[in-house]
């Protein structure tokens, strides 16, 4: 083989050689992006908030045993959550509804969507209705209307309810059914 074929064939083996390190050097400084808004901002173990009201009182407290929050969609979910809601109304003191419940999902200021063994229940005496259970609710921070669409029952002094399409007003006291309500009245103990 002459000197000239012999240069052009190493030229072309370098020069393929060359483009082929370039291309993988290049490879190795490129940074892959990652989704990371489904990781949590946040992870916490016997989680405690206070939500105050423009005045300074206070206005709902959250605890829960296990916490991960999502700053991407104002997002928290919760194992073994309690949520003490503070209705002032006329008392200047406050009286507290408590929701509690295995699981919930809440969307900062908004929406609170508690599942699994819910609970809701007065934390003051003078309140006929004593306990209110159900497998799933949904409580609105604007409203302070707890919803449920399945079968709800409520017990008061003397009485239990049940039925669906449930409405519990915690600024009233009130409760409504839509859907087949149930009611027992026991009588009074003497």
């Amino acid at each position: 083989m002459s000197v000239t074929k012999r240069s052009i064939i190493l030229a072309v083996v370098l020069t393929i050689l060359s483009v082929l390190l370039y291309e993988f050097s290049d490879s190795l400084n490129k940074t892959e992006e990652k989704d990371i808004s489904s990781i949590p901002t946040l992870i916490g173990n016997n989680a405690h908030t206070i939500y105050y009201k423009q005045d300074g009182r206070v206005d709902n407290v959250l605890n829960a045993e296990y916490v991960e929050y999502y700053d991407s969609e104002k997002r928290l979910d919760l194992k073994k959550a309690h949520l003490d809601h503070y209705d002032y109304g006329s008392d200047p003191q406050g009286q507290v509804w408590c929701l509690e419940s295995d699981r919930a999902k809440i969307f900062t200021g908004k929406v609170a969507y508690f599942r699994g063994n819910v609970k809701i229940f007065p934390d003051f005496a003078e309140s006929d209705l004593k306990l209110i259970e159900t497998e799933k609710a949904d409580y609105d921070f604007q409203s302070r209307l707890v919803t449920s669409d399945i079968t709800v029952t409520a017990h008061g002094i003397n009485w239990i309810d049940s039925g669906y399409d449930f409405t519990a007003d915690l600024n009233k006291e009130t409760i409504t059914y839509k859907g087949q309500p149930n009611v027992t009245y026991y009588p009074q103990n003497n």
